[in-house]
């Protein structure tokens, strides 16, 4: 009990002044999808995931916006490949399946598609018995959609594409330590920087850039 309240507790401190917005990348969050399996005598591996995101509020400054009624959520599935080449190198790849749904006063938009695969290869930095440490890097691939049109034949927003039609490039740092103040306890920092190129053809016509990011866990 008291180890969950002070997660919740610190988890709050953290994102007490966090910025959010309305429009997210393409496609699915990357930040979980550098951390490969890394296991000498399992060579290979292959893990499933689900991950399921809504927005039904916007909110300027303090003010909950009640005349807008948009709403928007997305599902992503996603297939991880990580296959072990000895002790302390991995490589993987990870496939999504993007599906997005928005909907405003005057439309509904949709979008379904193979999202953009990103291949990763991780090394063990720090590998001890209550310590370990790793760092992967990664490239995103523009193997998914990004010229999807709703119902009219007009270009789906940047945002609501399945993939982006980009080279990214991912950075991750990863350290655990184990019997962390008493036994069976454990502290954990995971550190990911995005940087995304741009897309110069996006809808035909024009140029568009996803900002970097930057997640701390």
């Amino acid at each position: 009990m008291l180890l969950r309240f002070c997660q919740v507790y610190f988890s709050m401190l953290l994102h007490l002044n966090a910025i959010t917005q309305t429009c997210c990348t393409a496609g699915p969050p990357i930040s979980n999808s550098m951390l490969l399996v890394a296991n000498q005598e399992l060579k290979a591996s292959v893990g499933f995931e689900y991950n399921y995101k809504s927005l039904n509020r916007l909110v300027s400054q303090s003010d909950v916006l009640m005349s807008d009624n948009r709403s928007r959520f997305g599902a992503n599935y996603l297939v991880n490949f990580s296959y072990s080449l000895n002790a302390n190198w991995t490589i993987g790849a990870n496939i999504p399946i993007v599906f997005q749904s928005r909907k405003t006063i005057s439309s509904i938009e949709q979008s379904l598609g193979l999202g953009d695969v990103i291949f990763v290869i991780q090394k063990r930095i720090i590998a001890q018995k209550e310590f370990n440490s790793q760092a992967s890097i990664g490239i995103k691939m523009p193997t998914g959609n990004d010229e999807q049109m709703d119902e009219n034949g007009i270009f789906l927003s940047p945002d609501m594409q399945s993939g982006s039609g980009t080279f990214d490039f991912i950075g991750n740092l990863f350290f655990m330590k184990s019997n962390f103040v008493k036994p069976n306890n454990a502290i954990l920092l995971n550190a990911m920087y995005r940087f995304n190129s741009t897309n110069n053809d996006f809808a035909l016509i024009r140029s568009f850039r996803f900002g970097n990011q930057l997640n701390f866990d």
